[in-house]
């Protein structure tokens, strides 16, 4: 091969270590300059078919991986791939021996490139020949990013006990790491100091995790509150007559055994990383109490925005799976760990994926809490997530902001998915707040509720949130200074109204008005905000009104969003605009 041809990993006289000895590498793998792959550019341009580096049948990589470091890491990798979520060790063995028979003439081969990522994390990736040829056929002859990538359950990055951005050893992996979880606080508390408010203003009970009971908080102190799917599971709740015996110190423990293990956890997790107070919606709202339901409801933005940590509960079905890695051996997670050379190789473990797919991200009053929470403490079955202002984090990887220096500014929150091309606006860092909202519509309108006469209240927080954005009110779920944009809605797949069946006299009517989402069952998208070049504004609109009144010029009778016309008239006089005006309006001279 000519010079010019040869890639940058390929080590051309490589060191050859005794066999037997932990560096020692087979007569292929000794070529390859991990560290070279590991450091080199991020790229968004799939590899060609060709420059994916080889490393043989599967047969031939369990004949040398007894002494090859890197062959007896793919082994492990590959049997291990969809094997995380078997409960016992003994059935992950045998996943484990089943998948590995069953892929023994399958060749395989190690991506030569690194994808681009958020935080530019270095992560290369094993391929089988079939997933090469689906990557590269999806690439077709652009090589543009719209490829199919690895799966992450076969990607891996060197391990260390410190430096930032490479993988972390767990201490005790089928165990939650609590004191990660207290540095990584401690050091968010650093940085934030003077920039979070915990201040709720409104009356607000939490659990005392010390003395067992229900207090009432006072305003500005510390508080963790959790997010969790209730499902179908029957909980003692908070209610007028069971409030005295809650508030008696010790009064928990009467109840403690019928609570769910999610709630069980969540104390027990929130005492463990040195906090007190936690706020759980069952046990701290007053249940057959409509008044006090009606305010927290009105408030649960608040109570979420303003709390010190939200634990998410991105784990099995409902309220009784408990969060993984709080009591020991109730998670399975499986770090691999293997020197190469002279690194220290492991792979990653899929904690951002399970969140995305857990039942907690399809639920619809799990939305505001993950939108308004300051940090959040993401817990699924294989390891724990840390989110904040600064970076997103998880157990096996050594923190990026650690380096920091205190004061350094917020890099911004990032709350939606783009899976859908509808809802990614095509002049992203110029959004306006018509963008924002369209994000969260199509967002909230993808998740689930079990009750629907529920839909505007677990979107309460938002729109209290967007209130001051906007300048007006929402009518239905629409805001009514963009009444016209936000009306433009246009569902994605089938839709079906949103109705309720009246319990008396059996009759189904619905609960919003067609004209907004609010009143239909299924996603919609704000697909007309995409193709323009310039911020949203009410003006920019393509949706036209049509003056009724009588004796209009045909030139008049056609407006935007952008006017306010009362009566009919296109200049109102002094009085319209005294009395007509709705409240918080103000008409421009």
């Amino acid at each position: 091969m000519p010079e010019a041809m040869v890639p940058d990993w390929y080590i051309k006289d490589p060191e050859v270590a005794p066999p037997g000895t932990p560096s020692y590498l087979c007569a292929n793998c000794r070529h390859i300059d991990f560290i070279a792959l590991f450091r080199q550019e991020e790229s968004d341009v799939m590899p060609k078919a060709r420059d994916y580096i080889m490393l043989g049948q599967l047969q031939a990589i369990l004949g040398n991986a007894e002494e090859c470091g890197f062959c007896r890491f793919v082994l492990r990798l590959v049997g291990s791939d969809g094997a995380g979520g078997l409960a016992t060790e003994e059935e992950r063995v045998t996943a484990r021996r089943e998948k590995l028979i069953s892929l023994l003439e399958e060749s395989f081969y190690l991506c030569p490139i690194r994808f681009k990522t958020t935080f530019n994390n270095p992560a290369l990736y094993i391929c089988s020949a079939q997933e090469v040829a689906e990557a590269t056929a999806a690439a077709g002859q652009t090589g543009q990013a719209t490829m199919k990538r690895p799966r992450n359950t076969m990607a891996f990055r060197p391990l260390h006990v410190s430096a930032p951005n490479l993988g972390r050893p767990l201490r005790e992996p089928a165990t939650m790491d609590f004191e990660w979880v207290r540095e990584r606080m401690a050091l968010c508390d650093e940085r934030d100091y003077g920039k979070l408010d915990f201040r709720h203003r409104v009356p607000v009970r939490a659990i005392d995790v010390e003395d067992m009971c229900i207090v009432d908080l006072e305003d500005g102190a510390r508080y963790v509150t959790l997010s969790y799917v209730w499902g179908e599971v029957q909980q003692p709740k908070l209610t007028r007559a069971t409030e005295f015996q809650l508030r008696r110190p010790g009064g928990m423990w009467v109840i403690l055994e019928s609570v769910p293990l999610t709630i069980r956890d969540a104390i027990t997790l929130t005492r463990k990383i040195g906090e007190r107070l936690l706020w759980v919606d069952a046990l701290c709202i007053i249940q057959d109490d409509p008044v006090d339901l009606k305010r927290s409801m009105g408030q649960m933005g608040n109570i979420y925005r303003h709390s010190i940590l939200t634990i998410c509960a991105c784990a099995g079905e409902d309220a009784a799976y408990g969060l993984p890695g709080v009591r020991p051996g109730t998670r399975n997670t499986q770090q691999l760990g293997s020197v190469v050379g002279k690194l220290a190789l492991g792979n990653i473990l899929p904690a951002s994926e399970a969140t995305e797919a857990s039942k907690w991200s399809t639920r619809g009053w799990t939305m505001q809490e993950k939108v308004l929470s300051q940090r959040k403490l993401q817990i699924t079955d294989h390891c724990a997530m840390w989110w904040c202002w600064h970076t997103i984090t998880s157990e096996d990887e050594n923190c990026r902001h650690s380096g920091w220096q205190p004061g350094t500014d917020h890099r911004g929150m990032h709350f939606f998915r783009d899976e859908h091309e509808l809802v990614v606006s095509k002049i992203l860092g110029r959004n306006s707040n018509m963008d924002t909202y369209a994000f969260m519509i199509s967002d909230y309108t993808n998740r689930n509720l079990t009750d629907q006469a529920d839909a505007a209240n677990a979107f309460l927080g938002i729109f209290d949130q967007l209130d001051g954005t906007f300048r007006g009110e929402f009518i239905a779920g629409l805001p009514d200074t963009e009444i016209a944009a936000s009306l433009l809605w246009v569902p994605i797949g089938p839709h079906r109204r949103r109705c309720i069946r009246d319990p008396e006299t059996s009759h189904v009517r619905p609960l919003f008005p067609s004209w907004s989402w609010l009143g239909w069952i299924g996603q919609v998208a704000y697909p007309w905000l995409i193709e323009r070049s310039l911020p949203m504004s009410e003006s920019g609109s393509p949706l036209m009104w049509r003056n009724q009144v009588e004796n209009f010029d045909e030139e008049d009778a056609w407006f935007t969003g952008n006017d306010y016309r009362l009566d009919g008239g296109v200049d109102p006089n002094a009085v319209e605009r005294q009395r007509g005006l709705p409240p918080r309006w103000r008409l421009d001279p």
